[in-house]
């Protein structure tokens, strides 16, 4: 799942992988069949929510991320 909203139904939009390679497509399949290209643009977005998503404490409560 992607912090990538979808235009259509305003659900977050998910990576799937076709014949021509990655692309952005809604999780509300079949009622919306919004999709979107696969950009670097959205790609940086969802890293950055990863990485904050990740975020956690080691023993001595210095951040450790989880790629």
């Amino acid at each position: 799942m992607t912090d990538v909203v979808c235009d259509v139904c305003g659900r977050n939009m998910v990576v799937k992988y076709g014949p021509h390679g990655k692309f952005l497509a809604c999780p509300g399949f079949p009622e919306c069949r919004n999709t979107k290209p696969y950009l670097e643009k959205n790609r940086r977005q969802m890293s950055e929510m990863r990485q904050r998503d990740c975020a956690e404490k080691d023993q001595e409560g210095q951040k450790v991320l989880r790629l």
